[in-house]
């Protein structure tokens, strides 16, 4: 593109995203879940509607190991919980602060 006048700067393009390592796939994590006749995959806002807490508290307890984990499923690029896990999980917070209210009230 010299001949054109044009310099590098000119013609450059947007940046590539990092190539992806040899074996990258393998080093994460990688969860199966079993899911059975009464379970279901759950998409972001219907867990936040069951957990009553936002995005980014769902990703920080999970993180800290405090909420399920997600999982993506084959041929998807979204995040989904169980929604057995989440379930269990909301009625474990709802007890622990009834359990909670019993001994300070008392």
């Amino acid at each position: 593109m010299e001949g054109r006048g044009m310099s590098a700067a000119a013609g450059a393009t947007a940046p590539r995203r990092p190539a992806k390592r040899a074996g990258a796939a393998e080093t994460l994590p990688t969860r199966a879940v079993l899911l059975g006749a009464e379970d279901r995959l759950l998409k972001l806002p219907e867990v936040i509607q069951i957990a009553k807490i936002g995005k980014t508290m769902i990703y920080k307890l999970m993180r800290d190991g405090r909420f399920p984990r997600a999982c993506k499923p084959v041929g998807s690029s979204s995040s989904r919980w169980s929604e057995q896990e989440v379930s269990a999980w909301a009625m474990k917070q709802l007890a622990s602060r009834a359990n909670e209210k019993c001994r300070h009230g008392s």
